[in-house]
Parts: C-alpha cells; structure tokens; sequence
C-alpha cells in the first residue's frame, strides 16, 4: 500500500510543559532534549555503561487507517523530531505497550508526509508512520522515537522538573487510571484519611515538605481528597444530577431544579463536570474539612492561616478564593483546596489553548457546558494568584 499518510485537518494540540514520566533536559551544547528517568522508560540499568546518548521525539496518535497487511498510524510531533531511522517505542496510558518481548526498542518501516518519504518530520508536523511487527495503533497513543549519539550525556537526577515535554488533552480531561500511571503514587496513610487515594509523585514530594514544616508549627494536614479521573468524577457528578446525592444546601438537583442549564450551574458551585475538574490532574489536595466555616474558628483557622501565610513557600495556593476578592466566576470558595502551581499553572495554560467546551461530554447534562461556557467561567475561573503571570 503506497498512501501511508492521509491529510486531515485534524491536529492533536499540546504545550511544552511538565511531565515526571519522561522529564527531559537541554542539553548544553545541543537543542535537542535528551533522556533522563530511567526507570520510568525501562532502561533500567542498560543506559547507564553506554557511551553514547539519545535524543527524543515524542508523537500523538490521532487517526489509524487498518489494511490487510499493516496498520498506519497519522501522528501529530509534538517534541523534538522523528527520523525514519529512529528507535521506537508505543506508550499507552503510561505504559510500554510495544515492544513487548523483552527488547528495549523497535523499529519504524516507514515514515511518511502525505505520499512522500521523509528522512525526518519535525516538531509541529503530522506524518504517517508504521512500525516492524506493530499493527495495534489506538488514537492517544504516544510513539516515542531515539536515536543512538551520546549516552554519556544521560542527566539521571529525575527529581528536577522542567518543561520540555508534554501533557495531552486526555490527561488534562483525567482519561487515565493514576493508580497504573508511571507519575502517580499512592499517598502514604499518614498523610490522608482512611482511603487509599494517589497523587502524582512530584506533588507528594512538596507536600511532605510542606506537612513537615506545618508539624514544627503545630498544624497537622490530612488529604481528604486527591486525585479524581474522569470516571470518578462522572460518579460524583451524575449522582448529583440524578438527586441520589443531596447538594449542600440540602437541595435535590433532579426534584428541584427541572431546567438543566440551571441544574448544572447548582451543581458547579462545588462540583466539577467530568473531563475539568483540577483534581484529574494529580495537582490539586482538599485538606481537612469540606465545610469553610470549620476553618473560620479553632484549628481549622490556625490551618487555614498557616496555609494561607506558608503554602506558597512550597508551590502551593488556594484556586478557589471568595467571589468578589480576586475572582468574580467559578466555583464558590474553597478554603480546603490547594494546587501544586509549578505543573497545574502549565496545565491551566494546556486547558486555556486546546480545551473547548464541546469537547466536554459524556455525561449527564454534558450538553449545557457550551452555553455555561465551562472552560471559560470555571476551569479558567481562579484566583489570579494561581495562574502564571504575562
């Protein structure tokens, strides 16, 4: 088959920003990234006595054409640059899926631009790839390419955070399990409640910098909610639209608010639709108690001003200030809610750029964020304080 890649004005779109599954570095005499968390990629051990390093690119699957054959994969780059003669790697869901037999790579049989043979497509660009003994492409999957230079120039400190690499939209809509995914980790039971909850391994490491602190001073902080992905947030908002979950005010959604544009602008006074909430990113923590007057008086004050005068000290802020303070649309206050700005900052940029309100659906009462303008008055609407400042 000789059409390998077909036009399409579909695009995948994404930002440069933070990933802890595949941080990547400049190197210093070079633009190109090069590959740090060996763990996470599963080299393990293998990079560590070569002598010569590799370079990266990184391409989002979004259409799969399927002939008797083969199966050709349409990618958007979207870091660095792929070349026919790159080492390939298919990551799904934040796991290798291919190769599977042991090997550390595999390798592209063709890489295409419409009906023409590249040597390389650069960041930015669509082609059309296929891979030797690889037929099983989904859209949203993440191919990554190598190329065998420079192993010597391997950064393996993986703690240090920068933004040259990418999260996709789905991330960004919680389409993941974060008890599987390569940055995420369980919360230790210390630190949370009862339920065994998961938060992204950057984020922990700055909270427990942050709870040791607030011990010295006598203040003690319990996760009371973390990580939520579309799935769970579909539970919690569905049950609220249907009435077997009572709203705050003891308000029954379903019985008592029949139009469904008002219905769900109730509901987003505290909950958020499936695909936008800020707790699908791994980033954001409610601390404590859901209710803002316990943090009006006694312990909940001295937490909540500690937080107030101390969090940002270890990347953190409250989204959710008083309407009318910094911040006139989203969601009502919430004392409880922290995030962890230097990866959720990237990714309210991510939803500003590539998020819009039709894509958000799948859901009962999904067809009213268009008019409500979700993106726009809730997943855009915090304080100021929590954004990154132009």
């Amino acid at each position: 088959h000789k059409i390998l890649y077909l036009g399409t004005s579909k695009f995948i779109l994404a930002f440069t920003i933070i990933s802890l599954s595949l941080v990547t570095c400049k190197a210093q005499k070079s633009e190109v990234p090069s590959v740090t968390n060996n763990a996470n990629l599963g080299i393990n051990g293998a990079l560590e006595n070569a002598k010569d390093s590799i370079n990266i690119s990184r391409l989002e699957v979004f259409e799969v054409y399927k002939f008797s054959i083969n199966s050709v994969a349409s990618c958007k780059v979207i870091s660095g640059k792929i070349t026919k003669n790159s080492d390939i790697r298919v990551i799904r869901n934040g796991k290798i899926v291919f190769p599977f037999d042991g090997r550390l790579f595999g390798q592209l049989s063709s890489l295409k631009r419409y009906r023409d043979d590249m040597d390389e497509v650069m960041s930015g660009l669509e082609c059309g790839i296929t891979i030797n003994d690889f037929n099983d492409f989904r859209i949203g999957d993440i191919i990554e390419g190598y190329e065998t230079k420079d192993y010597s120039k391997i950064n393996k400190t993986i703690s240090k955070i920068t933004k040259d690499t990418i999260f996709t939209t789905s991330y960004l809509m919680g389409k993941f399990d974060p008890s599987t995914h390569l940055d995420f980790t369980s919360i230790p039971a210390k630190y949370r409640d009862e339920e065994i909850r998961y938060i992204r391994k950057d984020v922990l490491e700055a909270f427990i910098k942050m709870y040791e602190a607030a011990v010295k001073d006598g203040v003690y902080l319990k996760i009371r909610s973390a990580t939520r992905n579309f799935d769970n947030q579909k539970r919690i908002w569905e049950n609220k639209w249907t009435g077997k979950t009572i709203l705050e005010d003891n308000v029954n959604a379903a019985l008592d608010i029949k139009n469904d544009t008002e219905r769900a602008k109730k509901i987003l006074q505290y909950s958020s639709m499936p695909g936008t909430s800020r707790h699908h990113w791994g980033t954001d923590m409610d601390f404590n108690s859901f209710d803002n007057k316990w943090f009006e008086s006694g312990e909940g004050l001295k937490i909540y001003q500690w937080l107030s005068a101390n969090a940002s000290q270890y990347g953190f802020c409250q989204p959710y200030t008083k309407h009318g303070t910094d911040r006139n649309t989203g969601y009502y206050e919430e004392k409880w809610h922290w995030t962890y700005m230097p990866i959720s900052e990237q990714l309210t940029e991510l939803a500003a750029s590539s998020l819009t309100n039709d894509m958000i659906s799948g859901f009962l009462g999904s067809d009213t964020a268009v008019e409500i303008d979700v993106v726009k008055n809730y997943i855009l609407g915090i304080s100021p304080s929590c954004k990154i400042q132009h």
